[in-house]
């Protein structure tokens, strides 16, 4: 059984928001995924932006956010950004981790995610790293922030012979 993951970075609602939406929705249309790793998405009391592009095609979400949002103007003035897993399979359970920052209000986080998929249970992450180009260091600290979290979680069979280790 082939599976098939997309990964996108919504980059907020920045941008002509309405316009973009419209097409991540005929694109997630198209493509048809299994899973899909969210990041720089939105949520506050009232919207939630990856459940308004995902509508009912019946994904089971988990979202971790990483920051407060907020943007005069803006659908989504005041909440929280951060990531979100959409997946085809139940979540069976999901895990977020605040990652490393340098002190300037740049928050990022880690979400995983384990998954009930007809092949066994599947270990997912989904991340979205500092941008600013002079903290490379930042950015290689919360690289192993993630390594660890994926090794910490991965899903180990049977350790016997041929055995299958998702997420190694």
């Amino acid at each position: 059984m082939p599976l098939s993951v997309l990964t996108l970075n919504l980059w907020n609602d920045a941008g002509p928001w309405p316009q973009r939406a419209a097409r991540i929705r005929a694109w997630i249309d198209r493509l048809d995924p299994d899973l899909i790793g969210f990041q720089e998405a939105l949520r506050t009391s009232e919207r939630d932006q990856v459940a308004e592009l995902l509508g009912n095609r019946g994904h089971h979400l988990a979202y971790a956010p990483a920051t407060r949002f907020w943007r005069e103007g803006s659908a989504f003035s005041h909440g929280e950004f951060g990531n979100a897993i959409a997946s085809r399979f139940q979540i069976l359970e999901s895990e977020a981790i605040a990652l490393p920052d340098a002190g300037d209000g740049e928050q990022r986080c880690a979400l995983s995610a384990t998954l009930a998929s007809p092949l066994g249970p599947i270990s997912f992450t989904c991340t979205h790293l500092h941008w600013k180009f002079r903290h490379g260091e930042v950015r290689e600290r919360q690289v192993q922030a993630v390594c660890e979290l994926v090794l910490r979680r991965r899903l180990r069979s049977s350790m016997g012979s041929g055995s299958n280790h998702l997420g190694d």
